[in-house]
This record gives structure tokens, C-alpha cells and sequence, in this order.
């Protein structure tokens, strides 16, 4: 598949994918609302043609909007409903974008993808974020990098396994750190 910001085909739209990938990739779990708002966005430039044929760039950019509004929304007023939806996009936009163009029906492989997302960001909470949002901060930054410098396929994959490894470290230590300080703040009220 064809990175997001290619099908655009702007220089801004390249430089926000890759900061709202690196953004994903490092904060993902922390910034909850903000992963599950461009997870929607994500998934709904990769579907939105699929769904709305024929579409100009403008009705597409709206639909994906109104998937990540939708997200975000979601994620501040129904956090299970939002963990659960995060999960879907996230794991859909995915392992779509992983899928050779000459994959067949990739809706198919998405729907299974997103299922299997859903179920584990719910089962994993706080894990099940960490891993899925460092997938698709992974995918946005490695595409655009790739793109960018005109990486291999070799260096490609092993861009996704580091800057993998890299958000799941990062955000793990994030996390360890905010339970130390939950857990040192209920050492002193009792």
C-alpha cells in the first residue's frame, strides 16, 4: 500500500504524518485520546475510498477527519468503547499498509486485523496501547523516512523492528514511571 501522505501528495501532509507518527510512536498510550484521533484519521483515508467512489481529496480528508474526531470523542467520554475502537483502527490501518499492492481484498485482512486489535487492546489495556500505537507510529514514521531517503526494503524492515522496539521501550518506561509515582502517592496517604 501506498503511505497516506503519498496519495496526498504534499510536502506539508509528508512532514504531518511523520511528526503525528513520531507523536504515535512515542506518546501513543499517554496521549490516549490524541492515538485513537489519528488511528481514525488513518483509517479512514486508507477505507474512505473504498467506501465513497468517486471522491475528491477534500470529501476524503473530511471522512478521515470525521473518523478521527469520532475517535477522539469517543476516547474522552467511553474509554472502553475508545480502547476497543483504537484498537480496531490501529491494528486495520496496520496491517494494511504492511499488505503487497497486489494483496486481494484487503478489507478482508483488515476486518480480521482490527478484530484481533480490539480484542487486544481490551484484554492488554495499557500494554495492548503501548503496542499498537508503536505499530502505527512505526508504519507513519518508517513510510515517510523511507520515502524520504529512498530506503531498501531491507533497510525499511529493520527501521520497523528499531523504531518498534524504540516506542515500546520508550512508552513502557513511561508507564513503569507513572505507576512508581501512583503507587509512592498511595504509600504517603495511607
Amino acid at each position: 500500500m501506498v503511505p497516506v501522505a503519498q496519495r496526498i501528495g504534499t510536502e506539508k501532509m509528508d512532514i504531518a504524518n511523520l511528526v503525528l507518527g513520531a507523536v504515535v510512536l512515542f506518546l501513543g498510550r499517554r496521549l490516549f485520546w490524541l492515538f485513537v484521533g489519528i488511528a481514525g484519521f488513518l483509517f479512514g483515508m486508507e477505507f474512505g475510498p473504498q467506501v465513497i467512489q468517486p471522491a475528491s481529496q477534500a470529501v476524503l480528508i473530511g471522512v478521515a477527519v470525521a473518523a478521527g474526531v469520532l475517535g477522539a470523542l469517543l476516547a474522552i467520554f467511553a474509554q472502553k468503547v475508545a480502547f476497543a475502537l483504537g484498537g480496531f483502527f490501529a491494528a486495520s490501518y496496520f496491517a494494511t499498509e504492511m499488505l503487497p499492492a497486489s494483496a486481494t481484498q484487503p478489507e478482508f485482512i483488515a476486518l480480521g486485523a482490527g478484530v484481533v486489535g480490539a480484542v487486544l487492546a481490551l484484554a492488554m489495556m495499557d500494554w495492548g496501547l503501548i503496542v499498537l500505537s508503536a505499530l502505527v507510529g512505526t508504519r507513519a514514521v518508517s513510510a515517510e523516512l523511507t520515502a524520504l531517503f529512498g530506503w531498501s526494503t531491507l533497510f525499511q524492515i529493520m527501521s520497523v523492528v528499531i523504531l518498534f522496539f524504540m516506542g515500546v521501550l520508550v512508552q513502557g518506561a513511561m508507564l513503569s514511571s507513572t505507576k512508581a509515582r501512583e503507587q509512592m502517592k498511595r504509600r504517603r496517604a495511607e
